[in-house]
């Protein structure tokens, strides 16, 4: 058995995988960073407070989703 080669592409395999992550790492990042501007504009637009918490809950739900599916890909 060719060890030098398997052991290549286990190495391509293991960069793939670093890559993935820190792409997704950044994706979360991303998202955490909107949902905070997007509170922030919704304070600044005065947004009635129980249309406000709706809105949030939507987005915080939305975000949540979507860094969850990152971290579940990170696994």
């Amino acid at each position: 058995m060719d060890y030098t080669k398997e052991l290549s592409n286990i190495e391509q395999k293991v960069g793939n995988a670093k890559i993935e992550k820190a792409k997704l790492e950044e994706r979360i990042e991303h998202l955490k960073k909107e949902q905070s501007e997007i509170l922030e504009k919704l304070k600044t637009e005065k947004v009635e407070e129980g249309n406000l918490e709706t809105s949030i809950e939507e987005l915080e739900m939305s975000i949540q989703k979507d860094i969850e599916k990152c971290q579940e890909t990170l696994k």
